[in-house]
């Protein structure tokens, strides 16, 4: 299951807003990689009955998501969990984020 999402806000806001929210729903977190600040894609294990619950919930929190897979359209089994991934893509004005990397020498 794939979803997809775009937003404004802060990205460290949202990126923990929504693993607090897998968690709430008794999944969890497999990954979470942020790609400058730019986008930020969370991994993530849920019982698929709680799948709909959770797009659901991440939109009414500010967070308008769209099932990238189609997945969603499928029945749900109470009883099956599911690998998922959200990716959020962050539009904002600022530059590129540029990290510090020491050299090392060797």
């Amino acid at each position: 299951m794939l979803l997809h999402a775009i937003t404004r806000r802060e990205r460290h806001a949202v990126t923990t807003e929504a693993m607090d929210l897998i968690a709430a729903l008794g999944g969890w977190v497999d990954d979470a990689r942020m790609f400058s600040n730019t986008m930020t894609t969370i991994r993530f294990h849920l019982a698929e009955s709680r799948l709909e619950e959770l797009r659901s919930r991440l939109c009414e929190g500010g967070l308008p998501t769209t099932d990238a897979g189609g997945e969603l359209r499928r029945s749900p089994s109470a009883d099956s969990e599911r690998a998922g991934s959200l990716q959020i893509t962050f539009v904002h004005d600022d530059g590129d984020l540029r990290q510090d990397v020491p050299s090392v020498p060797g």
